[in-house]
């Protein structure tokens, strides 16, 4: 250990001051760089090796969706362009909803809150663009991946990242980016090139030692990073000069580096970002998280992996190019033969008798021209015989179509596009119920991966959001626009991380219309037969399934004193004070016991309720307690409160 190389930065001041205020970012910085390097030398060379006719694949599909440089006097056929967005058109009409829910009793408060930070940040960080362009990734790709490390201390807010799969490889053997529930078929190591300048190295502030470094030439045919940008730019018809220059001088110029997830020599999860040619490291960050309320190791990549067709236990999932290459191949091939043939018919071919016709001048075609010809002009010029286009290639031309539309629910409906042949409107209604079905598989599948990726964007706050900060969000309510500042312990909750449930818009409005339904005949028919039913519950209810806010229900039915008062005293039954709640006689049992259920589980919040639950019996027992007005009388106090303290020595009616 004495004679391996280690590398160390920033200096040991700086890092001691750095421990010292508890940063987040490196618990140590001295690493072993030759062993690393050595190893991200060969994981990249199995990687790249494994992943290199993918890529090659990859970029030759990106050509076939947007080629601007094919031959002008051909057509393309834009079948494949048409299948994506028709997909993607059908994916993004419906908005996939985070729902958050607490773990421990006590977290109803902070799941709320979470409501409002995370509909913030949904448009803060454009998540609905995002969102598509990760779509679109994963449909074209296959699987796309968010990496999602960086967190902005001046926003206060999580930064996601899209990753260019194109500069993405990664370990052969992995099904998915984390595997299982158990880990199982996790990658274990993989990463991207990037290309930063000196400037975004030090705002970033986690890099080191690249002051020396030297902006990199942009015609290395081995580069992803450099493929990638020439793939787009001869897709998009630029000049191919373009892909061999690079800015050198100044504050812009641009250094690639290998951005590599790996684990170090104890197991533990890091990111290294390495020089190309994997000969010096400036970055090396060793991944956390936080658990129970301490940093800890990661358990899995800081990365959320999306598909849009999976295949059990593959990484490579199914995407749309798998299913309609092919076909816009065929038909672009169909096509243009199709436009050759049609053109020759435009200017068709002649013979004509040289007998008759002796100067191969006169037939250069002129409106009003005479011909002179020697004899009966019958039989002189005629026009040759060519084969047609035959019914067969309209016929493959469909199928081919129709095969795309089948593989993918792209139906033309969903395009927008009349069926040519007349069909009834129940059948194109049935038709489009099984094409929104296929879709919302492909949304189901999706919303996996939004979980994972809220769960991420929960994670780094976690860590993050300093105990002294303050968020401010803009909150749309029944009063119009406010704005409320959440401090962390507004949002981030004690124990384990929330649950998330993600739930598809269209979905979830149509289940709680539903349920309204139900809720409003339930209730009509209880008011009808039981008088002391709890009506404000099930009017709350029914304003919350209606798609109302709390604020806004709470606007049109404010707190009554005896909730606000149940409010108060679950605060003291949470206080672990050893002091016992009192009841009081004139307490709406009913509701405070409903609201007393919300308070921590404990000894004191089961006496209190078993408190509420044997006045409820008194009074029912006593007719002259059977309405409020007469409980609320001295007598009445007095009398009950006698009855308790010789039922129920818990607690002490007032």
């Amino acid at each position: 250990m004495e004679n391996q190389e280690k590398i160390q930065s920033p200096a040991e001041a700086e890092i001691e001051e750095k421990e010292r205020q508890g940063s987040k970012e490196n618990s140590h910085w001295k690493i072993d760089e030759k062993s690393l390097l050595e190893q991200i030398d060969q994981e990249y060379t199995v990687s790249y090796e494994a992943m290199k006719p993918k890529i090659e694949e990859w970029i030759l599909r990106m050509k076939l969706l947007n080629n601007q440089k094919r031959d002008k006097k051909a057509v393309g056929d834009p079948l494949l362009f048409t299948v994506m967005m028709t997909v993607l058109a059908a994916l993004t009409t419906d908005r996939l909803d985070v729902e958050w829910m607490g773990t421990e009793a006590g977290d109803e408060e902070q799941a709320e809150n979470l409501m409002y930070v995370s509909d913030y940040d949904y448009d803060a960080l454009e998540l609905d663009m995002f969102n598509f362009l990760w779509d679109f990734q994963a449909a074209f790709f296959g699987r796309a991946l968010v990496i999602m490390t960086d967190f902005d201390t001046e926003r206060k807010i999580p930064i996601p990242e899209l990753v260019n799969m194109l500069t993405w490889i990664r370990d052969h053997e992995a099904k998915s980016v984390n595997g299982d529930a158990r880990g199982r078929g996790a990658m274990r190591f993989g990463g991207r090139e990037i290309s930063l300048t000196k400037r975004e190295m030090k705002e970033s502030q986690v890099y080191f030692g690249y002051e020396d470094l030297k902006p990199t030439a942009s015609n290395d045919t081995k580069s992803l990073y450099d493929n990638a940008v020439r793939s787009e730019i001869d897709a998009s018809g630029r000049a191919e000069s373009a892909t061999q220059k690079n800015i050198t001088k100044g504050s812009n110029a641009s250094i690639k580096l290998l951005e590599w997830f790996t684990h170090n020599e104890d197991g533990d999860k890091v990111v290294v970002a390495c020089t190309t040619d994997r000969k010096k490291i400036v970055r090396y960050t060793e991944l956390k998280e936080m658990v129970g309320g301490e940093m800890k190791p990661a358990r899995k990549w800081p990365i959320q992996d999306r598909t849009i067709y999976p295949v059990p236990f593959s990484w490579d999932s199914i995407s749309i190019p798998d299913l309609v290459e092919d076909k816009q191949r065929a038909r672009s091939v169909l096509l243009n033969l199709s436009l050759t043939g049609a053109k020759i018919d435009t200017y068709p071919m002649y013979l004509y008798d040289t007998n008759k016709i002796t100067s191969r001048g006169k037939l250069n075609w002129k409106f009003g021209k005479h011909i002179g010809i020697n004899g009966n002009p019958a039989g002189a010029l005629a026009p040759i015989e060519r084969n047609t286009v035959k019914n067969e290639v309209q016929w493959v031309l469909d199928f081919l179509d129709t095969a795309a539309q089948r593989a993918t629910a792209a139906t033309e409906q969903q395009q927008g596009v009349v069926a040519d042949k007349k069909a009834l409107a129940t059948e194109l209604n049935i038709a489009e119920n099984k094409a929104d079905r296929r879709y919302s598989l492909s949304a189901m599948i999706f919303g996996s991966s939004d979980k994972g990726f809220w769960k991420l964007w929960y994670q780094k706050y976690n860590m993050y959001f300093d105990e002294v900060w303050e968020k401010c969000v803009r909150i749309m309510g029944a009063n119009g626009t406010t704005f409320k500042k959440f401090s962390r312990d507004n949002f981030i909750m004690n124990g384990r991380d929330p649950d998330i449930r993600i739930v598809s818009r269209a979905v979830s409005e149509q289940e709680k219309f539903n349920k309204m339904q139900k809720v409003r005949a339930f209730i009509k028919d209880v008011l009808e037969m039981d008088k002391s039913a709890n009506f404000r519950y099930a009017l709350k209810l029914e304003g919350k399934l209606s798609g109302l806010r709390r604020d806004e229900v709470d606007g049109i039915m404010p707190n009554n004193y005896d909730e606000y008062k149940a409010e108060d005293e679950n605060a003291q039954i949470n206080n672990d004070n050893g002091k016992a709640v009192k009841v009081d006689v004139s307490d709406d049992d009913l509701i405070h016991i409903e609201i007393h259920r919300k308070s921590l589980d404990g000894k004191k919040k089961e006496a209190h309720i078993k408190a509420h639950k044997r006045a409820l019996l008194l009074k029912k027992k006593n007719e002259k307690f059977a309405t409020k007005r007469d409980m609320n009388t001295p007598e009445a106090s007095e009398d009950i409160g006698k009855m308790m303290s010789k039922s129920d020595g818990a607690q002490v009616i007032k």
